[in-house]
C-alpha cells in the first residue's frame, strides 16, 4: 500500500528530444456522507509520512514486517474553490 501511494505521488519522466516531467496521479476522493457535508475536487498526493514505530519503538514480527504502521497522506485539490462553487449548490 505504501509503495503504491509513493509511486502515484511521484512524477513520471517523458523522454523525447528533451527530458520532461509528467504529472503525478490524480485522486478522486469520496466518502459515505459527502452529500451532506462537502465534496472534494480531484486531488494530487503532495506528501506522505510513514511511521513504522508509532508506539515509540520499532517492533517487528518474526518475518521482519512491522507490527504497527501509521501513514499520513496530504492531498491538494487541483483547482481553487470559488464562491460560485458554494453558492451554486455544487455540493463542495
Amino acid at each position: 500500500i505504501i509503495r503504491s501511494f509513493k509511486r502515484h505521488a511521484a512524477p513520471g519522466v517523458a523522454t523525447t528530444t528533451h527530458r520532461y516531467w509528467t504529472y503525478p496521479s490524480m485522486f478522486n476522493i469520496s466518502y459515505w456522507n459527502e452529500t451532506n457535508l462537502h465534496k472534494i475536487a480531484s486531488c494530487a498526493l503532495t506528501n506522505i509520512q510513514v511511521n513504522y514505530g508509532a508506539s515509540g519503538t520499532n517492533h517487528t514480527f518474526y518475518d521482519g514486517f512491522p507490527v504497527q504502521t501509521d501513514m499520513t497522506l496530504t492531498f491538494m485539490e487541483s483547482r481553487l474553490m470559488t464562491a460560485g462553487d458554494f453558492t451554486e449548490g455544487a455540493g463542495y
